[in-house]
């Protein structure tokens, strides 16, 4: 059907008797919707409706399995926006049929994702997440000496952390942990603790309260001052330093 630069208003609902038609050409008319009789159409491949006055699409449209071909071209398009209309058919098809959806039962609801892995690519909600910390938390609480947090895009250290008495070794490589850590409350049987590759620029004085500490991992950080406190963990037998910034090594007799 090539009904083009015409004068057209409207296209009459009885269109939909016209089962086996495969392409539709209403382009350069007076049209401001889009008849429900077309969207009946199932064998609808081809739909030209460029240059005319439409402003949203039916959400019904997105639910037409064959159209393979949709020109909207100058068209005041507010739903879906002429930015979405651009980036195909399918696209646009999508948007409508997420429209009708929305229609029916609301929004969905927006739930936060954690980025983790070494690239972010891993995709996580938020709240699983967090019920994953905590029980791999509990399980260092109630027996695992051991706690590997390693590449988890921590950008601070849980509190519950601190609470785990029996805690000999934390792992918590790879993480955002940009800010001072305080380390004055619990572990006090800590042994080894690994904060390579975490973005630090310095070590707060109070990681002498890690008196049991035999192993500390600092490498690929951005640390250009060592604390003299650090050599007050009398028991510590690795210190590992390796691609920071540092200038100088603090003398312990100060």
């Amino acid at each position: 059907l090539k009904v083009d630069k015409n004068r057209i208003c409207k296209i009459p609902d009885s269109i939909s008797k016209c089962k086996k038609i495969v392409e539709i050409n209403l382009a350069s008319n007076k049209l401001d919707q889009i008849s429900d009789g077309i969207i009946q159409l199932k064998n609808l491949r081809a739909l030209h409706l460029g240059n005319n006055r439409i402003k949203c699409l039916p959400c019904m449209l997105g639910f037409m399995e064959n159209l393979t071909e949709l020109t909207l071209f100058n068209n005041p398009l507010e739903n879906p926006s002429y930015e979405i209309v651009c980036e195909g058919v399918q696209r646009t098809l999508w948007e409508c049929r997420q429209t009708f959806l929305r229609s029916k039962h609301g929004n969905a609801p927006s739930v936060k994702i954690h980025l983790s892995g070494i690239c972010n690519e891993c995709l996580e909600p938020e709240p699983e997440f967090k019920m994953r910390l905590d029980k791999q938390i509990k399980q260092a609480i109630y027996g695992a000496r051991s706690l590997e947090l390693q590449q988890l895009n921590l950008k601070e250290i849980p509190r519950e952390i601190f609470n785990i008495k029996n805690l000999s070794r934390l792992d918590l490589s790879r993480n955002p942990l940009n800010g001072s850590i305080e380390w004055d409350i619990g572990l006090d049987f800590l042994k080894s603790l690994s904060l390579k590759d975490c973005g630090l620029q310095e070590i707060s004085p109070s990681i002498q309260a890690l008196k049991s500490l035999t192993e500390l991992v600092l490498e690929n950080n951005y640390l250009s001052v060592l604390p003299k406190q650090i050599f007050r963990l009398f028991r510590l037998q690795t210190l590992r330093l390796g691609n920071n910034r540092l200038f100088c090594i603090p003398d312990p007799r100060e």
